[in-house]
């Protein structure tokens, strides 16, 4: 935060607008406020702002409009919308205006405080990312006409010399020396002692200031001159003045600043997190800003989630739906095989509740067949299990091998991620067929998501002889659903299943199991109690969240003072109470509801506060640690838990929380699961396994898209599947990459396999 920092505050309520107003300033702000659109129009013209907050509905102009027409005025200002209403409309024009955040009213203030924070810190990185492109533009610009006035009496080839270089096809070493031979022949005509550095684009300055600390300045500028004098050669020259031409526009396009693409993925990230958000919560909005990400065409994974989204919510118009599915599903495989598999399991599940079985099956059986190619069991286990549930006639052995897959102890939650749509097939089953694995995962699912009988018992979906299987389940089961089951089995029209009832609940053991609380901080954060996900809205503020976040990844208890200095520094007794407050709520959060007996899931004591490690809790950040360990050596058991690792790794470590300790441990997770591919890149490619070298070589690239590593692990992928025209793309997309972005040229091993395939071309 700065004090230099402007932020104007647009709101009619006049006691929330002076509530604002208080908190901005009590945090370091400067802060202007207004309580009409006009007045904010007059505010901005005679003033720049950091970050505009503006409410939606007002009289006369509205804060959309406001907004519009303020970003004509100040087109790179921060927004944030506050607003009590989310009709479709409203979010629709808020999307295409870009608006940068927006939250319902009624609010928390900390949920505020965070959100013009998240705000003014991407504002800042722009502005950054801005002043760095108008050094290099300066500098290039600089550079050229240098060269005009010193280098030669033509200014057209002056000014075209080393913009064109590498679109003539010099090498980019001998491009940068040709650059700085600019910097070199001026100096020999003015001498660096008296070149004044404040007159340098900063990029160059440095570079005068080593100058004169050089006692043999002049005779190390000779080599860069005589570069500069070779790259004026005819040779250098295209043959004709068309191609010069041509040369110089593809030059000059490529001078002119691109979309920033980390932003605009970040803004898309944003906005499919409010579109899942408005889902869950049944708003119309979420239709808006689906349609708004797949209509963008990026070709990413926001893309493929929001086609996703699209297909959810046309469940009851079956032909939509179907489009839907198939557009996203094509999409997901042309990014990488794991997301098709995955996105074809999604679809296939909102095609069974539109009807369309057929289609469903027809995705289940290629999620199938694929996720086998990419030695993916548990992918494959889905989707057999999901063609058992979509009524597919499967041989038993097949769907006990696929649910031994998923009760292994370390996946077990992909069974409960599976229980809304699984149960009823596992019931089914169990009914015709009794077998004791089938047994096991019902009661796994009776113990950590018993709310999952309850609803399909209560939408009437369970026949006798599946509410009998059901009983057995929940026996010994106390959970307030479990119970309730219960209570609604023994008033059951059939007299078996009412005795079966009773009869459990006088046998009942008492024993009373927690379910398992999910922790993912690991791209979108959420957290699951059982099968249940816990709305973000029952956190007071995100702040809240990014506490639970901070407890789950210490395997120690935490002081309260290492916690207040994380969170509310400089807030003496006052980040005491809110300490305090947070710890409260949480543990309400993480308590089912009306459970019978005390359940404390963070504990608190002399030693510091910590999550109960004697309740089940699970987080993807230990679990990806645990698995990532490269002890033992490239073994199959190695490569299947490297394997489980990255899969786990959804996404970068709370994305949104800007704090030292979380992005110290965001930096540190990409590092781990960077030398996790790497490792387990070496060991496919080691055994030849193509399909999923390739894979996994993808992965690797779109974490770092400069790894040599796994540029070459593409192209051998690429070779073994007889795709020799592929590993030729693979090397030129990396060789533009290194060039363009970091001045390098391919290493001896991406060159001996691109000559390699060459030949076999040929």
């Amino acid at each position: 935060m700065s004090a230099e920092e402007k932020i104007l505050v647009i709101e009619d309520d006049d006691s929330l607008r002076e509530d604002l107003v208080m908190i901005l300033t009590d945090e370091g702000y400067q802060v202007q406020a207004c309580a009409s659109g006009l007045d904010a129009l007059d505010l901005a013209h005679r003033q720049n702002f950091d970050l505009v907050v503006s409410d939606i509905r007002m009289a006369g102009m509205d804060g959309l409009e406001t907004l519009e027409r303020l970003q004509q005025q100040q087109p790179s200002v921060a927004t944030l919308v506050i607003t009590g209403f989310t009709a479709e409309a409203d979010s629709i024009r808020a999307v295409r205006l870009g608006v940068g955040d927006y939250l319902k009213k009624p609010f928390e203030l900390s949920d505020f405080l965070a959100a013009v924070a998240r705000q003014l810190h991407l504002h800042r990185s722009r502005k950054l990312r801005h002043q760095r492109e108008q050094s290099l533009r300066q500098t290039a610009v600089w550079a050229m006409e240098s060269l005009a006035n010193t280098l030669s009496q033509d200014p057209l080839k002056g000014r075209l010399a080393w913009a064109t270089a590498g679109e003539m096809g010099l090498s980019p070493e001998m491009s940068a020396q040709a650059q700085l031979a600019v910097l070199v022949e001026l100096c020999q005509q003015k001498s660096p002692q008296t070149v004044d550095s404040d007159q340098l684009p900063c990029d160059l300055r440095h570079i005068v200031e080593e100058m004169r600390h050089e006692d043999s300045a002049q005779e190390t500028l000779s080599l860069p001159a005589r570069i500069a004098q070779v790259a004026l050669q005819p040779q250098f020259q295209p043959e004709t003045e068309s191609t010069l031409a041509a040369a110089w526009q593809r030059a000059t396009a490529r001078s002119q600043p691109q979309p920033d693409s980390a932003a605009q993925r970040r803004r898309r990230a944003s906005l499919l997190q409010m579109a899942r958000s408005q889902e869950h919560l049944g708003e119309s909005g979420a239709l808006a800003s689906y349609q708004q990400l797949a209509q963008e065409g990026a070709a990413d994974r926001e893309q493929v989630e929001a086609l996703l989204g699209l297909t959810r919510l046309a469940k009851n118009e079956p032909q939509r739906c179907l489009g839907y599915a198939q557009q996203a599903v094509n999409l997901a495989r042309s990014q990488n095989g794991l997301l098709g598999c995955v996105s074809a399991l999604q679809a296939g599940l909102s095609l069974v509740q539109a009807g369309l079985l057929k289609e469903a099956t027809t995705f289940y059986e290629q999620a199938g067949r694929v996720s086998r190619e990419l030695g993916q069991p548990i992918l494959e286990a889905k989707a057999i299990l999901a063609l058992s549930a979509a009524g597919g006639e499967l041989d038993p052995q097949h769907i006990h091998k696929a649910l031994n897959s998923l009760l292994e102890v370390s996946e077990r939650f992909e069974l409960l991620d599976a229980a809304q749509w699984l149960t009823p097939c596992l019931l089914r089953l169990q009914s015709r067929s009794p077998h004791p694995l089938q047994e096991k995962a019902l009661n796994l699912i009776g113990r950590d998501a018993p709310g999952t009988f309850l609803r399909l018992l209560q939408s009437g979906a369970l026949d006798p002889a599946a509410r009998l299987q059901a009983i057995v389940a929940l026996k010994d089961r106390k959970h307030p659903a479990a119970l309730e089951c219960m209570k609604l089995f023994s008033s059951d029209s059939e007299a078996q299943v009412r005795q079966a009832a009773e009869a459990a609940l006088r046998s009942a053991s008492g024993t009373l199991l927690p379910p398992t609380v999910r922790i993912y901080a690991l791209g979108a954060f959420e957290v699951y109690r059982g099968d249940e996900r816990i709305p973000d809205q029952q956190f007071r503020s995100i702040k809240q969240r990014f506490v639970l976040a901070r407890l789950a990844a210490s395997r120690r208890p935490l002081s309260a003072d290492r916690i207040i200095d994380d969170f509310w520094p400089d807030s003496g007794e006052g980040g005491r109470s809110s300490l305090n407050v947070c710890v409260f709520h949480l543990r309400k959060v993480l308590r089912p509801k009306d459970w019978p007996e005390e359940l404390e899931y963070i504990l608190r004591d002399a030693m510091g506060i910590q999550l109960n490690q004697q309740l089940p809790i699970w987080h993807d950040v230990n679990e990806v640690l645990a698995l990532a360990s490269s002890e033992g050596g490239p073994s199959e058991e190695n490569v299947v838990r490297w394997k489980r690792a990255v899969d786990l790794y959804r996404g970068s470590y709370l994305d949104n929380c800007y704090l030292d300790w979380a992005v110290a441990m965001r930096e540190s997770l990409e590092a781990t699961i960077l030398n996790c591919l790497r490792s387990l890149l070496a060991a496919l490619t080691s055994q030849q396994r193509a399909a999923e070298s390739l894979e996994y070589a993808n992965r690797l690239l779109e974490l770092d898209k400069y790894c040599q590593e796994g540029h070459l692990a593409a192209m051998k992928a690429h070779l073994w599947l007889g795709r020799p025209e592929a590993a030729i793309r693979q090397f030129e997309v990396c060789k533009k990459l290194l060039a363009r972005e970091l001045q390098l040229e391919p290493s001896i091993a991406l060159l001996e396999a691109h000559q390699r395939t060459l030949l076999s071309v040929k």
